[in-house]
């Protein structure tokens, strides 16, 4: 099995940002709430919330009322969007077999197939919005 690694801030983006598509309807919610809600330290919300809203993706209001929203249409956000905003880009191993750098790539005859790992990797994220993975936990949610 094939497991790439993600950052924690990359994690935490995108659980605030479907937890929020999911209560969409609630308005302003508190961020002391959304990080229960999504397992994220506490400390870590003001600057993800502000990477975040920095995108338009959130508003957020300071004060004894205040709290976070979604504020952009969860099906124009990519995971790719996410990504790109939190940590530039997707960062890919030059290869999953190699356990240091590798002299061998042009000739590899593995080599073209983590290529073709890598490009459907991009194509899933790039297809995959933050309305896509709140539908996704909510069926899941529904299971349980």
């Amino acid at each position: 099995m094939i497991i790439m690694l993600i950052g924690s801030r990359l994690e935490y983006a995108l659980k605030i940002l479907v937890e929020l598509a999911i209560r969409r309807d609630e308005g302003l919610v508190t961020s002391k709430l959304i990080a229960q809600e999504c397992g994220i330290p506490q400390n870590f919300m003001p600057q993800i919330a502000a990477a975040l809203s920095k995108r338009g993706w959130i508003k957020s209001t300071r004060g004894p009322h205040g709290g976070i929203m979604l504020a952009a249409d969860p099906d124009k956000i990519s995971v790719n969007d996410v990504i790109e905003a939190l940590e530039d880009r997707l960062v890919v191993k030059e290869c999953l077999f190699a356990k240091k750098p590798c002299e061998q790539n042009k000739t590899c005859p593995l080599f073209p197939l983590w290529h073709k790992i890598q490009d459907r990797m991009m194509e899933v994220v790039e297809g995959t919005s933050v309305a896509d993975l709140a539908r996704d936990k909510s069926i899941l949610a529904q299971k349980s």
